[in-house]
């Protein structure tokens, strides 16, 4: 569950409401320039708000280096993954490309992942049948996909139920790797 513009606060209140297992946080540990304007850190308010509404086991999963935006903070994104999830406690951390059903580096994930090798690691975008082996599950412990199911790959178009079977095909055969 994601509420733009990263409203982790109405994110948990969902969540906790409907029995959400995680949200989404775009800006998380640092503040960003984003197309409307700045976007600060919201993880100190967000962890104050999950123990005052007893949420603890709604999962925070946090973009690092997000799309749409460029972090003021101008470190690597190993070291804002590391922020995120040793002092914003992060629950696992998302890389993602810089649009939405952009490709995610691979590059970028690997290095988080072997900077953080215990870390839970998401890739956030850009995430397609074709490339699904690429990431998961030698660089990622989960994808987020979206566009990549839409009709001619368009994040505006309708779900195309056949790309979500391709989708599916590539995930089964990529878990088949996990039982080896």
């Amino acid at each position: 569950l994601c509420v733009l513009q990263s409203d982790a606060i109405s994110a948990l209140a969902i969540a906790k409401a409907v029995g959400g297992k995680f949200i989404r946080v775009p800006y998380y540990t640092e503040t960003y320039i984003v197309d409307a304007g700045t976007m600060e850190s919201v993880a100190a308010d967000a962890l104050r708000f999950r123990k005052m509404i007893e949420a603890g086991d709604v999962k925070i999963f946090a973009d690092v280096h997000i799309k749409h935006g460029y972090s003021l903070s101008r470190r690597s994104i190993e070291e804002s993954a590391e922020d995120a999830y040793e002092r914003g406690l992060a629950d696992a951390i998302i890389v993602t490309g810089k649009k939405t059903g952009g490709k995610t580096k691979p590059e970028d994930v690997e290095a988080v992942r072997n900077y953080l090798p215990d870390v839970p690691l998401i890739v956030g975008s850009g995430v397609t049948q074709e490339n699904l082996s690429e990431y998961f599950p030698k660089l990622c412990d989960a994808v987020i996909v979206g566009t990549s199911l839409k009709k001619d790959g368009k994040t505006e178009g309708p779900i195309d139920p056949e790309r979500v079977r391709q989708f599916s095909k590539s995930m089964e055969k990529c878990r088949k790797e996990l039982d080896r």
